[in-house]
């Protein structure tokens, strides 16, 4: 049995796209899933996912260097697609981070698994949230979504008309800060309460050890409140999700030829 040239090139940018793609994923993404796991994935991913005329509209094989801007052009359009996502995620767990910052928790940090890096407590908890939250809004489903609208908006075969503005991406990249921050706000409003009210206690009461008692209190403080919101917490973080899914398909159809 003897298989098209063409075919294997075609399969070849598929999966390239995949896996581009799947290495910003969330779970499939971290170092937790071996990487025999992603490998297969790809494979399968880019052979279910490659439309059934693009073996027909390609009417002979690229030579090499035709075939590697090609693979170039594949491996950019995947990785774009999934910094989206890395960009919400690297978000919330800076909110993690900044929350941590403040209930004393930085000198406590912990080695993270899934994404090889030293992180908070709270950090770690924010992550794990949002992956919890990423899959019970159907994230996953969205992630195989925008990969199917990518092979049949721009084929592995054709090169996009433009990769986004300048300013779309800048925006993009400073919500990194702007989501971070409003997630932890009202946590991060609490405890600067909490510390005003420590200074007005050391200040009127000079025979209390505030240095003594101030962790504690900040610690049990900024749990409490953290229990309040996480309603809230989740409810903006699901918003986040249906606003990336939006944005990827709006960028998705930016790319077409």
């Amino acid at each position: 049995m003897e298989i098209a040239l063409p075919w294997v090139q075609i399969f070849v940018l598929g999966v390239v796209r995949v896996a581009a793609f799947l290495v910003q994923a969330p779970i499939l993404g971290t170092s937790a899933v071996p990487m025999l796991v992603k490998v297969m994935l790809a494979l399968v991913l880019g052979f279910f996912l490659m439309p059934g005329d693009a073996v027909s509209a390609a009417n002979q094989a690229w030579g090499w260097l035709p075939f590697m801007l090609l693979l170039l052009k594949e491996t950019l359009v995947g990785w774009l697609m999934g910094i989206s996502l890395f960009v919400l995620m690297a978000a919330l767990q800076a909110a993690g981070e900044l929350v941590g910052f403040q209930m004393m928790f930085s000198a406590a940090s912990t080695f993270s698994m899934l994404n090889l890096e030293q992180s908070t407590v709270t950090g770690n908890l924010f992550n794990f949230l949002a992956m919890l939250v990423f899959v019970g809004v159907d994230g996953h489903h969205a992630l195989l979504g925008a990969l199917d609208l990518s092979f049949r908006v721009l084929p592995v075969f054709s090169f996009p008309a433009s990769l986004g503005t300048f300013h779309a991406w800048s925006t993009l990249l400073g919500r990194i800060f702007e989501i971070s921050v409003k997630l932890s706000l009202p946590l991060l409003a609490a405890l600067f309460i909490t510390n005003a009210i420590l200074g007005m206690i050391a200040r009127t009461m000079p025979q209390i050890n505030v240095f003594v008692i101030g962790m504690p209190v900040q610690i049990v403080a900024g749990f409490v409140i953290l229990i309040m919101m996480l309603g809230g917490l989740i409810a903006a973080e699901t918003h986040g999700f249906m606003q990336w899914a939006h944005e990827l398909k709006g960028f998705i159809h930016q790319l077409q030829p």
